[in-house]
């Protein structure tokens, strides 16, 4: 985890406090303190670096008070357009979805703790919000929450779950039913739309994302920089290394690739310069060469 995203560090905070309730100090400070040495080892494979400031230093923008109240109305309101896709126009459903929500996490959390269920999950999870909670970046959007969705869902099943058994009637029982029914029905428009529309996604396998691949394996060396908005995918799909940051690297950078949609400053900057020249360009994608 910690490989894959640095907010996987949270596994560490998860194992130490998991230890009071299940008495394995020893196993799990080793396993924390593995995941440490290991994580450390792999920056300075991969990186050349053995610690990696890049994340730490946004932590120095905005109070830490101001950053929670912000992150909390951000990510509350993208899970609420989980359960309802169509929040923005259907005014009458938010209320409840945000009580039901809310209601159904927090009564959740209170039953794994009551009867200690699904603690690692839980741990991980609570350590995890905390952190993008406090985090002072916000561009990643929905991308934040995608990973643990599965954990939000298990939490909400262990609520439902732990209602029931609070209940004696059985007709109570059944009405439980209504709230997952409630959520799963505010998707049928959209898997509507998606069926009539046959809408090609947006994203790395998009014609236009896969002429802009091709070109780029095509038209540049193995040993090219290239700089993207979205580097990761570049580099997957190009094999070519990628950066998103080059103002420290302004010398390395044989290339960039311009998306249309999303344009940034420095893109702009380099078109204005006369330091680059356009050697390809579709409806979506435009490939800058340096002037050599």
């Amino acid at each position: 985890m910690v490989a894959t995203r640095t907010i996987g560090i949270v596994i560490i905070p998860t194992l130490l406090i998991l230890s009071i309730f299940d008495k394995r100090w020893k196993y799990n400070s080793l396993l924390a303190i593995g995941i440490v040495v290991l994580s450390l080892i792999y920056n300075y494979i991969f990186t050349g670096y053995v610690f990696d400031v890049t994340y730490a230093l946004n932590f120095q923008s905005d109070s830490v008070w101001l950053t929670i109240l912000s992150n909390s109305e951000f990510y509350f309101k993208h899970l609420y357009n989980i359960f309802i896709p169509f929040l923005e126009t259907k005014n009458y459903l938010i209320v409840f979805t945000q009580f039901s929500t809310i209601g159904l996490l927090i009564i959740g959390f209170y039953s794994v703790f009551k009867e200690k269920k699904h603690l690692p999950e839980s741990l991980f999870l609570i350590f995890y919000l905390g952190l993008i909670f406090t985090y002072p970046y916000q561009a990643a959007g929905y991308r934040f929450l995608f990973p643990i969705f599965s954990l939000l869902l298990l939490i909400i099943a262990q609520s439902i779950a732990f209602i029931n058994r609070k209940i004696e009637l059985q007709g109570i029982k059944k009405m439980t039913l209504i709230i997952p029914v409630f959520f799963l029905i505010q998707y049928l428009p959209s898997i509507n739309y998606v069926v009539d529309n046959q809408r090609e996604p947006d994203g790395p396998y998009s014609n236009s994302a896969q002429e802009a691949w091709l070109t780029i394996k095509q038209n540049t060396l193995n040993s090219d920089t290239i700089y993207f908005n979205y580097p990761k995918a570049l580099g997957f799909m190009t094999g070519r290394y990628s950066c998103v940051y080059p103002n420290n690297q302004l010398g390395r950078i044989n290339y960039f690739l311009d998306d249309s949609k999303n344009q940034s400053k420095y893109v702009n900057h380099l078109i204005n310069g006369g330091e680059y020249f356009k050697t390809w360009e579709n409806h979506r994608f435009a490939l800058y060469a340096r002037v050599e």
